[in-house]
């Protein structure tokens, strides 16, 4: 679809997008942890789930991965900087020291995740699951954890949450508090 049909320069709804999509999932639900991961990472290379440019401005992705499996994906060092996940099932996922800059992780469920030393930099991560996800060494700067769901995330730390952007309304374990709450 790549080289015969155009898939680079097509939209979210055509219809060659649309059935690169359908494809994308379908073979996302035979794989294991490891080809998950590889999977993802070569839709990423191939700025098909959005990416940064040279400028750090992010991109719209082609396919959309809106309910994705990655359940358990092996993403360890993985660069998805800029990439579309949101709605993602990233349960148990290793997305230890993945690059996520600007990735969209919006109500992606991140349940157990390992999220060690990952870049999440400017990462939207509202309303996302973190419940039970370990976030030692996770970069929050300027995160956006507004709605997100952090209660028994291992790790989390004050100087964390005061590096983020917003975390309004965001559930927190007991001892930690949420100083950034901009209006709107």
């Amino acid at each position: 679809m790549l080289l015969n049909h155009n898939l680079l320069k097509s939209k979210p709804d055509d219809d060659v997008a649309i059935l690169a999509r359908a494809r994308t999932l379908t073979a996302l639900q035979g794989l294991d942890t490891e080809r998950k991961g590889r999977l993802l990472i070569f839709l990423h290379e191939a700025e098909l789930i959005g990416f940064l440019d040279s400028k750090n401005q992010p991109h719209y992705p082609i396919i959309s991965l809106f309910g994705a499996n990655l359940n358990g994906a092996d993403l360890f060092g993985a660069d998805l900087g800029g990439a579309d996940l949101h709605y993602a099932d990233l349960r148990y996922a290793d997305l230890s020291y993945a690059y996520l800059r600007y990735a969209d992780l919006t109500d992606a469920n991140l349940l157990g995740a390992n999220l060690l030393g990952a870049n999440l930099i400017r990462a939207d991560l509202l309303g996302a699951y973190l419940t039970d996800a370990y976030l030692l060494g996770a970069y929050l700067t300027d995160a956006y954890l507004t709605d997100a769901y952090l209660t028994d995330a291992h790790n989390l730390t004050q100087q964390q949450l005061d590096q983020v952007y917003s975390c309004k309304n965001a559930t927190l374990s007991l001892g930690l508090t949420c100083h950034h709450n901009p209006s709107g």
